[in-house]
């Protein structure tokens, strides 16, 4: 009993620690910038139904499956997610940025003179990032960076996982953190941050 006691308590150990780091690789300025972005993208295509039916529309068009998410912000495990979902339907989002739809958005809220000042900002923001070629690659890197990192957390949080896999769990972050800068969209995102 005291040596599941004793498991238990590494096994949350474990994940705290993974937990931090992944907290502090996601407080990196040009990540939580990247990350700020990806929200905000993600926020602004399904907060507007008619402009998500044709985000829906344009995804059919691309071929692209992958579904739009919005990680909690305290589950920065989930960071890596959002930014590989935002990245792989860089291609839906732009015909959604060409579309008639957000003409006519972007209409209305003109209409509305000064209430409608911040909407249009909102919709400036959104064509900006959709065609940014700078942005989509800091969205791969914050992905190439985090997603190892949060596959390890999510595999060791398994209840199933044997001991015997935590310590080879541990050498691959450490190895895969040693040949970061081998990785050219990840030494270039953390070149930014110096």
């Amino acid at each position: 009993r005291d040596a599941q006691e004793s498991r238990g308590l590494g096994d949350v150990y474990k994940r705290q620690v993974l937990d931090l780091l992944i907290e502090d690789l996601a407080k990196l300025p040009k990540i939580a910038s990247t990350g700020i972005n990806a929200h905000f993208l993600v926020t602004f295509v399904k907060k507007h139904g008619i402009l998500f039916e044709e985000f829906l529309l344009a995804q059919q068009k691309t071929s692209c499956t992958l579904e739009l998410v919005i990680y909690p912000t305290t589950r920065f495990a989930y960071l890596y997610l959002m930014c590989q979902r935002a990245a792989g339907n860089m291609a839906a989002l732009r015909l959604v940025s060409e579309s008639p739809i957000l003409d006519a958005i972007k209409l209305q809220l003109k209409k509305r003179g000064k209430d409608g000042v911040k909407g249009l900002k909102e919709c400036e923001v959104f064509e900006e990032l959709v065609t940014s070629r700078n942005f989509k690659q800091e969205l791969l890197g914050v992905t190439a960076l985090l997603e190892p990192f949060s596959l390890v957390l999510h595999y060791l949080e398994g209840d199933s996982i044997p001991v015997s896999h935590v310590y080879p769990c541990f050498q691959f972050m450490y190895d895969f953190t040693q040949q970061l800068q081998e990785f050219d969209t990840i030494t270039k995102l953390l070149d930014a941050d110096e």
